[in-house]
């Protein structure tokens, strides 16, 4: 059986090649060990760190709607359950990763 941290990197690395997201991020992840935490306070969850300016972020507000998406992803959908936006579109943000 796969380990959440396996299962959640099969779920990120979808969402790069189908959606397009260079990354991937959850905000107020408190204390899920394995998750990186990037230098301006916001958490990558691909563990890396982007230097382009902007990139297409894909954007939870928490960890709850995050496990609550990678947990409950089901025949790889279009776009996973879970998504928090903070723009009445909603979905993609193109916006500065760091400043």
């Amino acid at each position: 059986m796969a380990s959440d941290m396996e299962r959640y990197q099969e779920f990120v690395d979808w969402l790069r090649e189908a959606g397009g997201y260079k990354t991937v991020e959850v905000r107020r992840l408190g204390r899920w060990k394995g998750l990186k935490q990037s230098q301006a306070g916001v958490q990558i969850i691909e563990g890396k760190m982007f230097d382009e300016a902007a990139a297409q972020v894909w954007v939870y507000d928490n960890l709850g709607p995050a496990i609550m998406a990678f947990h409950g992803w089901i025949d790889k959908e279009p776009e996973p359950r879970g998504w928090i936006s903070h723009q009445p579109s909603g979905r993609r943000q193109d916006r500065k990763v760091f400043e």
